[in-house]
């Protein structure tokens, strides 16, 4: 996916020219003012995106999500939040609640008996 040429961050003007190749990103050069800058790809892919929805799906917690994507975990509550609603309509149908051990240590921890402890 080629990254969108906007217009020059120093003067907004709308003509350009392509201006080489550096570090595997395309140059530009403005027209009117002659400056040369490189257009930036920002953010995570549709595909990672997709990622990180389906394995909260599956009941992985954000922060879980966050290793294996190597992102925020905090960026991936704001793409399941961007959804809405229906993702917890979903995850609730599919009734699967997967914990981590981290989570089972504090269970316990908290219980401090295992007779509430349910085993799957």
């Amino acid at each position: 996916m080629e990254a969108l040429v906007k217009n020059c961050p120093k003067c907004h003007s709308k003509g350009y020219t392509k201006d080489g190749i550096v570090g595997n990103r395309q140059r530009y050069k403005c027209k009117d003012c002659l400056y040369r800058y490189t257009v930036d790809q920002r953010g995570f892919s549709a595909n990672i995106k997709r990622q990180a929805l389906v394995l909260y799906l599956q009941g992985l917690d954000f922060r879980s999500i966050a290793r294996v994507l190597h992102c925020s975990h905090v960026t991936v509550y704001k793409w399941t939040k961007s959804h809405g609603k229906g993702v917890e309509e979903i995850r609730s149908e599919t009734g699967i609640k997967q914990v981590t051990g981290y989570q089972l240590i504090n269970y316990i921890a908290e219980k401090k008996t295992i007779q509430n402890l349910v085993y799957c």
